[in-house]
């Protein structure tokens, strides 16, 4: 069972584990997101919305979002939709059909409500295999806070993002692999690998989820002694010794004396 309040987030802000010390910050508990701010902006082109019924106030601020074309208009936009909050739930979910730029909002959106994005998991599980990987790593993030039987379908999507892709993508899939505690075990070999990451934000959060899956993370034991020992950045040092406490198994309680 996931514990309420440990969960990792990762939008603009990337934060740490609790309990690490000084210089390891704490996780906000909220999904780890590609937001706007991260992501480089989509380049399929949006097309103007069909003829049709009245569009709703979010469907309005939904489709301003996508289509703002200086950051005042996106922040105006995405001011609207988190007042309306989960009432823009269904523009997002009718977005996950649109184009490439509408969908990785969408996405983007929806992993930003958090648990109230619960009544969107088909299309999430669905976005899973969409072509965009900006698309399936939010996707992920916003199943990984779901008590949804389907969420670990997310995990090794959410693996195969962390190589090949744009750092703002792999870190953000490593932080969300940590919402699956011991349910992402599958994924301690790619963890492993973006252990050795140029990129010293990945190497922290894929130690720092390889502490969160636990004992059954102790194949990557070795390389995160090397990360405790050697690596040049403190954080990164730290969140590996930290990792190496959590997987070590928790001692049996001792046997009850006879009465």
């Amino acid at each position: 069972m996931r514990r309420a309040g440990r969960l990792f987030a990762a939008a603009g802000l990337l934060a740490g584990i609790d309990g690490c010390g000084g210089d390891v910050p704490a996780p906000p508990a909220s999904p780890a997101v590609v937001t706007a701010e991260t992501a480089p902006p989509p380049t399929a082109p949006h097309a103007d919305p069909p003829a049709g019924p009245r569009p709703t106030e979010a469907q309005t601020a939904f489709r301003k979002l996508v289509g703002a074309q200086d950051a005042e208009a996106a922040k105006a936009a995405e001011k609207r939709l988190d007042e309306l909050g989960a009432d823009a739930l269904p523009a997002y979910v009718e977005g996950l059909s649109g184009d490439e730029a509408t969908r990785q909002f969408a996405a983007m959106r929806l992993a930003q409500l958090g648990i109230d994005a619960a009544p969107a998991a088909d299309a999430l599980v669905k976005a899973l295999a969409d072509p965009s990987p900006v698309v399936r790593v939010n996707a992920g993030s916003a199943l990984s806070i779901l008590e949804d039987a389907r969420r670990a379908q997310a995990v090794p999507v959410l693996a195969k993002l962390l190589d090949g892709q744009p750092e703002y993508i792999a870190r953000t899939a490593a932080i969300a692999l940590g919402n699956f505690e011991e349910q992402a075990a599958e994924a301690v070999p790619a963890l492993g690998q973006a252990l050795s990451a140029d990129d010293a934000e990945l190497r922290k959060w894929a130690a720092s989820t390889l502490g969160r899956i636990g004992p059954p993370a102790q194949a990557a034991a070795p390389a995160l002694e090397k990360l405790a020992a050697n690596d040049e950045d403190a954080e990164v040092r730290a969140a590996a010794r930290e990792a190496l406490e959590r997987l070590r198994p928790k001692p049996e309680p001792p046997a009850a004396e006879p009465a």
